[in-house]
C-alpha cells in the first residue's frame, strides 16, 4: 500500500500508479497539499493521513513546488493558480477541445527568511508522516519542473530570464530540503530519475524533451506513465531490499520479472 503526499502533479502520478502498478502495489492512496506549505496546511495533511481507512506500507512526499514563487496582480497576489481556461470550437459551435493553462504574473521567489520556513515545514512534514505511521518509509521526490517556457507574451507574465530563474531557485531550495531529510531518515529520488534520465536537464534541454505538457505545470502523459512505472520499480526494491512483504530471493531476478508483468 502506497501513500502519496503532494501537489496536483503526484496526484496523476498517484492515478497512473494505480493503472501501471497494479501487479506490484495493492492499494494507492492520495493526500493534496492545498496551496501554501505553512503550518496550518501541515497539520491539515497528517490529520487528513492519519484519518485514512488505507495503512500504507511506504509514503511518497512530493516537493513543494507551488511555494517558491509569489505572484498575481494587487490584492490576489500570493501562491494560488493564475489559470486561463480556452475553449476552441467547431464550425457548428461545438466544443472540440478545452485547453487550461497556467500562468505567472510578476513572479518573485520568496525570501531567504521565508525560504528557511518553507524548508522546516517540509521536514516537518516528513517527520509527522513517520509518527503517523511508525516504522514506515518515507520517500521524498525531488520537485518536478515547470514553466520552462514563458507562459504568453502579455507584459509582466514570465520571460525568458524567469524561466531559468525559476528552474533554478527549484533547484537550490531542493538542495537544502534533501540534506536535511536525510539527517531524519527520509530516502530521497531525483524527479529526472524517475523521469528516465541520467541527469538533472536545463531548461532549454526540457523544453525539447517534452517534459512540462502545455498547461506549464504538470508532467506530460508520457512523463507521468513513465515517473509511475520507476517510482513502482523503486519501491519494490526498497521492499525487497528491506526483506518486506514481497520476499527474498536475487534482486535483479525479481525485477526482471516484475518488468515482464507490468504492461510498460
Amino acid at each position: 500500500n502506497v501513500l502519496l503526499v503532494g501537489g496536483s502533479q503526484m496526484g496523476r502520478v498517484g492515478k497512473e500508479l494505480e493503472r501501471k502498478g497494479k501487479d506490484v502495489i495493492e492499494e494507492v492512496g492520495f493526500v493534496q497539499v492545498k496551496g501554501k506549505w505553512d503550518g496550518v496546511e501541515v497539520g491539515n495533511v497528517l490529520r487528513e493521513a492519519q484519518g485514512l481507512a488505507l495503512k500504507p506500507d511506504k509514503v511518497v512526499l512530493g516537493g513543494p513546488g507551488n511555494s517558491l514563487f509569489t505572484h498575481g496582480e494587487k490584492d490576489r497576489r500570493g501562491f494560488g493558480p493564475e489559470r486561463t481556461v480556452t475553449l476552441e470550437k467547431g464550425k457548428g459551435g461545438e466544443v472540440r477541445k478545452v485547453v487550461v493553462k497556467y500562468h505567472m504574473t510578476e513572479p518573485m521567489r520568496i525570501s531567504m527568511a521565508e525560504r528557511r520556513e518553507l524548508v522546516e515545514r517540509v521536514v516537518e512534514m516528513a517527520a509527522g508522516l513517520k509518527g503517523c505511521f511508525p516504522g514506515i518509509d518515507v520517500v521524498y521526490v525531488t520537485m518536478f519542473p515547470r514553466f520552462v517556457e514563458p507562459c504568453c507574451t502579455r507584459g509582466g507574465h514570465i520571460t525568458e530570464d524567469d524561466c531559468w530563474a525559476i528552474n533554478g531557485f527549484r533547484k537550490s531550495v531542493d538542495a537544502d530540503l534533501v540534506e536535511e531529510l536525510q539527517m531524519i531518515g527520509v530516502s530521497v529520488v531525483e524527479w529526472w530519475e524517475l523521469c528516465g534520465m541520467e541527469k538533472e536537464l536545463m531548461v532549454d534541454v526540457l523544453r525539447k524533451g517534452s517534459v512540462v505538457c502545455h498547461d506549464g505545470v504538470h508532467l506530460t502523459e508520457s512523463m507521468n506513465t513513465c515517473t509511475a512505472v520507476n517510482l513502482c520499480h523503486r519501491l519494490a526494491e526498497m521492499e525487497l531490499a528491506g526483506g518486506g512483504s514481497l520476499g527474498g530471493g536475487s534482486l535483479r531476478g525479481k525485477k526482471a520479472r516484475m518488468e515482464s508483468r507490468m504492461d510498460l
